[in-house]
């Protein structure tokens, strides 16, 4: 057995956790828990921590990564106290380890151990995915979303319990049968201090891939305000047409409080 078992099974448990929503993050530590080799693990440690920072470059920072160091996005970040300071001191930890494995190396294969470590405490940050918060919110926001596309007479939109879904294997194109619809809408929903971060795909039937996605950078405060956007954007990738009057309904605020909303 490795020295570095036990974290493995913690990171799988986390993965699992949040299956279905972060789709990048998903895909890199599926690869790291396939192996034994441990540079592998530390390459695809790093991979995940790319994906982390590279998000957290585009909503945080306002800007693309493009080739900046990892090291030098930590510490912008931490900087601007956007990161805490024990998330930023396991990001370096994290960043300097799994440096070992993007090359063959000799190194200490124990040093495995504490950059999984350093892995799942950044991942429980980054994701907050214990955070019933989150949840509800971003559940409360598709339920609208999809409350808006009922409203257009052009589609019909199957108001199906998501529980169920939440954490199946089922594939999207099973899904789709099941239910009998052409498409499907998923999203995810972040939250980083006074700042939110909604992301909306559309998928067809047959495919696995999506066929239409957007990511909302709002304040907090404004996160609202995206809803009956993303319900247009999502007909109008469905070739519904919108009538003046369903216009008015779906862009009817009725609410810009997020905390009466989070009360709802």
């Amino acid at each position: 057995m490795q020295v570095w078992s036990s974290e493995i099974k913690d990171i799988e448990r986390l993965s699992a956790a949040f299956k279905g929503q972060f789709h990048e993050l998903e895909k890199e530590l599926e690869q790291l828990t396939k192996f034994d080799d441990p540079n592998v693990i530390l390459l695809y440690s790093r991979r995940c921590l790319e994906v982390i920072l590279t998000d957290l470059c585009e909503c945080e920072l306002k800007r693309s990564r493009g080739t900046e160091p990892l090291k030098g996005i930590i510490d912008k970040l931490h900087k601007e106290r956007k990161v805490p300071d024990h998330i930023a001191t396991s990001m370096h930890g994290l960043n300097g380890l799994s440096t070992l494995g993007t090359h063959p190396k000799d190194f200490d294969r124990e040093q495995v151990k504490p950059a999984l470590v350093n892995l799942e405490k950044i991942i429980k940050w980054y994701l907050k995915y214990d955070d019933p918060e989150k949840q509800y919110f971003a559940d409360g926001i598709m339920n609208v979303i999809l409350l808006h596309l009922s409203k257009i007479k052009d589609l019909r939109v199957l108001a199906q319990p998501i529980e169920q879904y939440r954490k199946t294997n089922k594939t999207a194109k099973m899904i789709c049968k099941e239910l009998e619809v052409g498409y499907l809408m998923e999203g995810s929903f972040q939250k980083y201090g006074d700042k939110a971060k909604l992301i909306v795909k559309l998928i067809k039937a047959g495919k696995e891939d999506h066929v239409w996605a957007n990511a909302y950078y709002e304040n907090w405060n404004d996160v609202l305000k995206v809803q009956s956007e993303a319900a247009q954007k999502v007909a109008r990738e469905m070739y519904a047409s919108i009538s003046k009057e369903e216009k008015i309904l779906i862009e009817k605020v009725t609410t810009s409080d997020t905390t009466a909303y989070e009360l709802y």
